[in-house]
């Protein structure tokens, strides 16, 4: 049976204690990261996705088979409306996944790609960068800074003793197996976020505060997040 802990804006929400904590875990800037290029390439797929899952609804909704993939993402990003729609669905989207208290801590294999997926011989995914690099990087360091925590609330709450935030870093760098699980369930959570049902809302999500703000002022480079802040 998979394992998850419900965190924020999930069933279970955060108490002030713990809005507290993470707060000041965050604010201490004690965190590991990842390699850039591994970070850009889950940035990619995220922005891959969002744009992939419009392109099925679209085709769901018309019952077309003939439109060409490179024209559908030229023409998806031709105003500045619509490139501002993708960053707020992508900002929505993975703001609901990583505060959802989906979190699967049973992970042992991820798959990214999708059947129907448009993957080239080359192996490249052919998209539209709407962002870039430096920002898909910094949005990735935030969902795997989320992830760190939740992975300490979960140790936390499976350990008689409570670890302090500082050795809970130390055994991450010391510990392979306890480095690799967390990993996968970043890839996990990456790999379950579903833009589907956000694009298929009746109205673009509203800018909500906190995360999904800072994620959005990430990717748009904008300090006007229309609302909250």
């Amino acid at each position: 049976m998979k394992q998850h802990l419900n965190t924020a804006a999930g069933k279970k929400k955060m108490t002030s204690e713990e809005k507290q904590r993470l707060r000041q875990i965050e604010e201490s800037n004690q965190m590991i990261t990842l390699p850039e290029a591994e970070m850009d390439l889950y940035a990619r797929l995220i922005l891959y996705r969002a744009q992939k899952d419009l392109f099925d609804l679209i085709v769901e909704e018309t019952g077309r088979d003939d439109i060409e993939w490179t024209d559908y993402i030229c023409a998806a990003v031709s105003s500045e409306d619509e490139v501002d729609a993708l960053l707020r669905v992508i900002s929505f989207g993975v703001t609901e996944r990583f505060c959802s208290g989906c979190f699967n801590f049973m992970a042992n294999h991820v798959e990214f790609l999708r059947k129907g997926d448009m993957i080239p011989e080359d192996g490249t995914l052919k998209l539209i960068r709407l962002f870039p690099e430096e920002a898909g990087i910094l949005m990735m360091e935030a969902l795997f800074s989320r992830t760190q925590y939740v992975y300490y609330e979960y140790l936390s709450s499976i350990q008689k003793e409570k670890m302090s935030w500082g050795t809970y870093l130390e055994r991450l760098l010391q510990d392979e197996k306890m480095l690799h699980m967390l990993v996968l369930v970043f890839r996990d959570a990456i790999a379950g976020i579903d833009f589907k049902h956000v694009w298929d809302m009746e109205e673009k999500p509203e800018m909500q505060p906190g995360m999904m703000a800072g994620i959005y002022r990430i990717l748009s480079d904008k300090t006007d997040t229309g609302g909250g802040t």
